[in-house]
């Protein structure tokens, strides 16, 4: 039998393209041959609406695909949606009233509670990024090209921001969490567009300081556009009105359509199709292919901000714009090689680029004073020829004002150095007036620091955007000196902390010229950081050994005064051992930093009860278990014991004689046998130094004293407390003989324990 036709939903311009591009359309079709086609396609709508029964239909009244809400073609069924499925016939889409709102409601919340879940454990994984890149900061030391690092860590940035973007799209927009999510996603892609930048920029200065150049090359410049185009090269993935259009044959099709098919009362319009038809003659194009136009000249522009100038000539040529894509060639500097000689076998080279690009350009600063043209079209024009008061209205970011700046700087540089060869065919086309900005980097960074667009000028005192301004200026101690500023100021500085920690590494590591003090200042806060930054003992140690030596003992001690388990401490020293900092000098700065005394610790208010009690503090007990930081290492125990007299003659002092007994104990016995032996393998038969004898002599008396206070101490306890009481004599009567008796045994259990209290006391007092 017949098949049933499909119909889907078409707009009227796909419609109208549709219809012009038929096959077995006639190009001499009348209105009378018009007519019959509407005619057989209402009959085919008719036989459609019947075929479908009633439950099928769209209730208007509670669906958003009424056709108040939707504008459909002349042939489109209106009261029900037809979907075309993978054989090319349709179906239609039945909505149904009934709705299981709790059901719904309840997998949704599933839905967001595991969101949720992945996005607490992104941000826990965000923290990642610490642990990559000290893994690549330690093959750079070993391995790697300082470059090379940068580059690993661009890419390290780029992997973990994919990573936030695929959880952002399993949030709903708006949301608190999202919020955050978005923030960090900011901010990572701007860490990553500025590594991206380092590793251009430095790798060009490397370069130009080896062949002896000033580090002011003019290739900085075009750095700066390609680094700035690049990082817009990413963002296309993002530019959400890319569209296809229709015709990929002629342009303006429905002005084309219009002028072959006139239809009585249709606007004024051009009525020719050459490119400047529509100027010449002052009428518009139709509105659709207005809106077509618009939509290609900011797709066109925002191809060309990425440097992806090819690619916006092949979309122009799809779009049957031939004429704009070669607009967009003429930038391209006149090159005949044949000039220099004829070459050997006598085929004469290709000429490459325009002879006439000062006429060239002079049409495009034209072009972009129109005021009749789309602001994107004039923007675009207005790049080519360098007018940048016609690309800022189109300008959005700080990196869009940047590149706008760059760009029309580097064009002026360009043709004062073109016009400042004489031609001897030709003289060139006096430039535009208003064409010299007379810019410079110092100058566009102001502009842009006190641009009239307020979020230009929010995001120049962001840190990133003010990192990147630094770098290129080439001002890099300026910037380290007021980053260490800013993180001071800023709670949410960590990862901005770990950046500037491994550009500084950076720049160290290549040689540059730093500022020391602003160097290691940004490496001990990031040490410092390291309880709450997810920096493990390995890689502080490693981050400590990049500072100076002196640094290295002042910053590793005050880490190391945190520890307090004895494992983690043989860990640490193990660690910074291996990282090659000098653990002796470390350990005795760490016990040196925990010993410091100060003239209030010594009551002068002496309590006789404290003598026996002693109590220690929590202060006191860190200076007693400081001690153990020169125990671990046998070649210390001098230092051990001369350290630990030191804190026996305070606690003495302060007449803590338990906590001197407690120091006295955390001294390994046979010390001084050890002492003597390491000496003697040292020195031989010499004495040992003044110094270490004294030390020894000192710590043997402070035992003799401890020992003495100790047996003092029992003693006074015995004789003011462990004597025992004589029991009371009482008036007993005759009949009390059990209570008689009852004394007689407490006064003889007196006798033996006071006999038993003489003999010590006599012990005592030996």
């Amino acid at each position: 039998g017949e098949s049933t036709p499909s119909v889907t939903f078409s707009s009227k311009r796909q419609q109208q393209s549709n219809f012009d591009h038929d096959p077995f359309k006639s190009p001499a079709m009348d209105a009378k041959d018009i007519k019959q086609i509407e005619t057989r396609l209402f009959e085919i709508r008719q036989s459609l609406h019947q075929s479908f029964p009633k439950s099928a239909e769209l209730d208007k009244s509670q669906s958003s695909f009424s056709s108040q809400n939707m504008e459909f073609g002349p042939i489109a069924y209106q009261d029900s949606v037809m979907l075309m499925d993978h054989r090319g016939l349709t179906a239609p889409t039945i909505v149904t009233k009934d709705i299981a709102l709790e059901e719904d409601l309840t997998n949704s919340r599933k839905d967001d509670k595991a969101v949720t879940d992945y996005v607490d454990q992104i941000d826990t994984d965000f923290s990642g990024l610490i642990e990559d890149f000290f893994k690549i900061y330690t093959s750079s030391i070993k391995t790697l090209d300082p470059l090379e690092a940068v580059k690993e860590y661009e890419k390290t940035c780029n992997e973990h921001l994919l990573m936030l973007e695929n959880a952002m799209k399993k949030l709903v927009p708006g949301q608190r969490r999202a919020k955050i999510l978005q923030e960090k996603i900011l901010e990572l892609k701007s860490e990553k567009y500025t590594w991206r930048l380092i590793h251009s920029i430095y790798k060009d200065r490397l370069i130009s300081s080896e062949e002896n150049m000033d580090l002011e090359n003019p290739m900085l410049n075009l750095l700066v556009i390609d680094w700035l185009e690049n990082n817009a090269g990413d963002e296309l993935a993002n530019f959400h009105e890319k569209v296809e259009y229709f015709s990929r044959q002629v342009c303006w099709e429905n002005t084309l359509h219009d002028l072959l098919f006139p239809k009585p009362g249709s606007p004024g319009i051009a009525k020719e199709m050459d490119p400047d038809a529509p100027i010449r003659s002052g009428f518009p194009l139709m509105d659709l292919d207005e809106e077509d136009d618009a939509r290609l000249m900011k797709h066109i522009f925002r191809l060309v901000r990425a440097g992806q100038v090819s690619t916006a000539q092949e979309i122009c040529l799809k779009c049957g714009q031939s004429w704009r894509a070669a607009t967009l060639e003429g930038w391209k500097m006149w090159h005949d090689q044949n000039l220099e000689g004829v070459p050997p076998n006598g085929i004469l080279y290709e000429a490459k680029g325009n002879p006439h690009r000062d006429i060239w350009k002079v049409s495009c600063w034209k072009l972009s004073e129109l005021a009749n043209f789309n602001r994107y079209e004039r923007a675009l024009y207005a790049c080519l020829s360098g007018n940048i008061n016609k690309i800022m209205p189109v300008c959005e970011t700080w990196d869009d004002y940047l590149w706008a700046h760059y760009k029309c700087f580097v064009d002026e540089r360009v043709e004062q150095e073109i016009r400042s060869y004489p031609r001897l065919t030709r003289t060139l086309v006096q430039l535009p007036n208003g064409y010299s900005s007379d810019l410079n980097p110092e100058k566009i960074f102001d502009a842009l620091d006190n641009s009239s667009n307020e979020t230009v000028r929010y995001q120049a005192n962001c840190y990133f955007p003010t990192a990147q301004k630094y770098i290129i200026l080439d001002n890099v101690n300026d910037f380290l000196s007021k980053s260490i500023a800013w993180i001071g100021s800023n709670e949410k500085s960590s990862d901005a902390l770990r950046f500037l920690t491994h550009v500084a590494l950076f720049l160290r590591g290549i040689g540059l010229n730093l500022s020391d003090e602003a160097c290691d200042n940004i490496i001990e806060l990031y040490v410092q950081s390291a309880p709450n930054a997810a920096l493990l003992y390995y890689k502080v140690s490693i981050y400590t050994a990049a500072l100076p030596s002196q640094s290295q003992i002042s910053v590793y001690a005050k880490f190391l005064e945190g520890i307090h388990d004895k494992s983690e401490r043989q860990k640490c020293l193990l660690l910074g051992e291996q990282a090659g900092l000098d653990t002796d000098a470390i350990t005795k700065a760490v016990v040196i930093n925990v010993h410091q005394f100060g003239r209030g610790d010594v009551s002068r208010n002496i309590d006789i009860t404290k003598i026996i009690s002693g109590d220690i503090s929590d202060v006191d007990r860190e200076k007693i278990d400081a001690i153990e930081w020169m125990i671990f290492n046998p070649a210390q125990r001098i230092e051990a014991i001369k350290h630990s007299n030191a804190v026996m003659r305070y606690f003495i002092a302060c007449r803590k004689h338990s906590a001197a007994r407690e120091v006295y104990a955390k001294v390994p016995s046979g010390s001084i046998d050890l002492v003597y032996k390491q000496w003697k393998t040292k020195a031989g038969g010499s004495d040992l130094p003044a110094e270490d004898d004294n030390a020894i002599r000192e710590f043997l008396c402070i035992q003799a004293y401890l020992d003495a206070h100790e047996a003092f101490s029992e003693w006074f306890q015995q004789y003011y407390h462990g004597k025992p009481l004589e029991p009371q004599t009482t008036q007993l009567g005759k009949r009390q003989s059990v209570a008689k008796i009852a004394f007689e045994e407490m006064t003889k259990e007196y006798k033996l324990e006071l006999e038993r209290w003489e003999r010590n006391m006599e012990i005592y007092s030996k």
